[in-house]
């Protein structure tokens, strides 16, 4: 099924060859003002996410169970269920007479809007047309990604008339509606401070959203201000007037700050954007260089398609994280509000290897998330009789069960995947100290679970796992699934690992369940079987193929193959991200890399352009997926580069297809030493040889690879 059989918009099965070399992979743009498929680019600095429009204002995304009216999240904003929009700040709407400039209306001639991926800046610019007048627009934003709270909005007008427009700042908090508490700055002149407070949630937790404006061109003596206020929003708009030809500048500087930054919100966000405004070449100079040394870490590929793809996917995740935070991504991370911002294994075992391995310090909000909520999973596993922590299937703020009604809470791998997303954040980051504070504890009550929730089958002597739901969530509740049977093993082996690390004593079940755990398999056609009873009903994505990458569960390459190549064939037509992802990264590892590269693109229908934004399937709008954005960064990585993390060093193992000759990975790490490596089939090099690592990059085969 192509592309253009599900929606406009999605990218073509030969996208990746029509990419011109000559064009630039840093930059994504769009020329058509009306393109249907056209999807809200996305800006962010790890603090929080705005989406844009077309009009490079901020997004108006009323749509879905968990709506995002104003475009904006911010983490660690959440009610007791979901995360919670702040007031829309990104507006700074132009009125010429009585026309509104807004997508739709009025002739939009000579129309740009590109962002840069390497400084997460994103400009619009067009003329406007509005009957016998015409305006020349440019606006620029960003979120700044090294004042965290802070936000930059300017419009730039230059019209071909003289008369008088409106320029209008606006803060619109119209669509919260469990707030309470409101207060207002009036912004009585363009010069004075504008602002929002309030309390929202269930938990009363304050925000203040504060406005100050730069204009350029404009004469006090010339200027009007008006003000208008409801009982949610406030607004400020200048009257001004305009002569053809001439340059006008409104610069909105915008900090948002919650009681998560400051107790006090109001004095901390006034000061942000004071400071701010007073120098504001110095805020893009710092912004532009922390943007540059984030990408001292990425992946360089002499494909420029995929380069593209991979800068997009890799910005994505860069605007979404910020070192030394606590949040970890929902399935649409701050892109939307799918499923309220609650945590899956999706984070854990989708997102976090790849980006870990270039960005330990961004990965780290992943770990330390879960650590966060180790008590929430204790209070799970007690509701249950169970003993250790049982990790939510969806997990908000607490990490207690946020769907304890629905059937999912009984996928209970989940807490494997975060055992081992725990151990690989040891291995690579080498933070010894966070791995055996909350690290460790979470690998051992994981185990501790797993020990308490098997059943012995006395009468065939082996351990069972009963009446869990599946990865394959279309099986629902089934006993012994294959995959869930087998993480539990390798939970109790790295608790294992962990207790005789510390000194202390293995119980001696858990010795005997890793020995005797039941994994179905078929015997007559050597491949293993989903769950007990499983009869070649559809998938909804991989599950039995997840025993051999990312949990490495030993078996031959006759039974991988099999497996792999007979569960693929049981996907719907409009098959999610994650299972295509996986697929292909077995397919590398057992030499097949041409099926690798089908892999890769058989997931481009899940991308729009002009932003390469993704979705979980080709025919929905659960976007931007991080979670397959996370599987196509693994199956470079993984499956391309043939990484896998080891107790001492890296597995290297590279499986590139004809279409990638090379593969360079900067700022690559391990054990907290940052190297670059060049990959070729049969070839690894470290591009610094100077650098001393202290741990082994291996073949598959455990030998060495030569040090030139």
């Amino acid at each position: 099924m192509s592309s253009r059989e599900f929606d406009p918009g999605r990218l073509a099965a030969d996208w990746l060859e029509k990419q011109p070399a000559s064009g630039d992979p840093w930059i994504l743009e769009t020329t058509d003002p009306t393109d249907p498929g056209h999807r809200d680019a996305l800006l962010g600095n790890g603090f929080l996410g705005q989406r844009f429009d077309r009009s490079g204002e901020a997004s108006r995304n009323a749509s879905g169970p968990y709506p995002v009216p104003g475009g904006c999240l911010i983490h660690g904003l959440w009610d007791d269920l979901a995360l919670m929009p702040p007031p829309r700040w990104a507006s700074l709407a132009l009125q010429e007479g009585e026309t509104t400039f807004a997508p739709g209306v009025g002739e939009w001639k000579n129309y740009r809007q590109r962002l840069d991926l390497r400084t997460g800046v994103l400009e619009t610019e067009l003329d406007w047309k509005n009957g016998g007048r015409e305006t020349h627009i440019t606006t620029t934003a960003y979120v700044s990604r090294t004042r965290p709270q802070v936000c930059f909005l300017e419009r730039t007008l230059v019209t071909n008339y003289s008369g008088t427009v409106r320029m209008t700042d606006a803060l619109d908090g119209t669509f919260i509606d469990d707030a309470r508490d409101w207060r207002f700055t009036p912004g009585e002149t363009s010069d004075a401070p504008l602002s929002i407070q309030l309390r929202m949630g269930p938990r009363d937790r304050q925000i203040a959203v504060l406005s100050r404006l730069s204009l350029e061109g404009i004469a006090a003596e010339t200027l009007a201000v008006e003000r208008r206020q409801t009982a949610r929003s406030i607004e400020r708009t200048l009257v001004f007037p305009v002569e053809a030809g001439r340059i006008y500048r409104v610069t909105k500087i915008v900090a948002l700050v919650t009681d998560a930054e400051a107790p006090a919100p109001w004095p901390h966000a006034w000061a942000l954007a004071e400071g701010a405004l007073s120098d504001l070449p110095t805020l893009r100079r710092e912004h532009d260089a922390a943007w540059a040394a984030l990408w001292e870490h990425r992946i360089e590929v002499p494909h420029p398609g995929l380069q593209k793809l991979l800068n997009a996917t890799l910005y994505s995740f860069y605007a979404q994280l910020r070192a030394g935070g606590l949040a970890s991504l929902g399935p649409t991370g701050l892109s939307a509000n799918c499923w309220g911002g609650h945590a899956f294994w999706d984070s854990d075992l989708w997102m976090f290897p790849g980006l870990c391995l270039l960005q330990p310090e961004l990965a780290r909000g992943f770990a330390a998330y879960r650590a966060a909520t180790l008590d929430g999973a204790r209070r799970n596993a007690r509701a249950h009789g169970r003993a250790g922590a049982q990790f939510a299937w969806e997990s908000a703020e607490f990490g207690d069960e946020a769907i304890p009604h629905l059937v999912y809470h009984h996928q209970h791998h989940v807490n494997s995947d975060v055992a081992l997303a725990q151990w690989w954040f040891w291995k690579i980051s080498g933070d010894d100290a966070f791995f055996r504070g909350k690290g460790s504890e979470i690998v051992v009550e994981s185990a501790r679970f797993w020990a308490d929730r098997v059943f012995h089958n006395r009468e065939k002597d082996r351990y069972e796992i009963r009446g869990v739901c599946c990865a394959d969530e279309f099986a629902e509740i089934q006993d012994n699934n294959a995959y869930t049977n087998y993480s539990a093993v390798k939970t109790l082996e790295l608790a294992a690992a962990v207790l005789a690390a510390r000194g202390e004593a293995v119980p001696p079940s858990w010795r005997g369940i890793i020995a005797k755990m039941w994994i179905p398999f078929d015997i007559a056609n050597q491949r293993y079987i989903e769950y007990e009873g499983y009869d070649g009903q559809t998938i909804k994505q991989a599950d039995a193929a997840l025993l051999i990458y990312p949990y490495e569960m030993p078996m031959s390459d006759t039974v991988r193959a099999n497996t792999v190549d007979y569960y693929r064939a049981k996907y719907p037509p409009a098959s999610i991200m994650m299972g295509t992802a996986f697929d292909g990264i077995v397919d590398c590892q057992l030499g097949r890399a041409e099926s690798g590269w089908a892999s890769l693109e058989k997931l481009l229908p899940h991308f729009r352009e002009p932003y390469l934004l993704a979705s979980e399937s080709p025919s929905n709008e659960v976007l931007s997926f991080a979670t397959g954005l996370g599987g196509l960064l693994q199956l470079v990585m993984m499956g391309f580069g043939g990484i896998r993390i080891r107790e001492d060093g890296l597995q290297v193992e590279p499986a590139l297809p004809r279409a990638l000759p090379w593969m360079r990975l900067k700022g690559l790490c391990y054990g907290g030493v940052f190297l670059d490596l060049e990959l070729k089939n049969n070839h690894v090099r470290i591009l610094d040889p100077g650098i001393e690592t202290p741990f082994r990059i291996e073949r598959a085969d455990g030998t060495p690879w030569p040090s030139s």
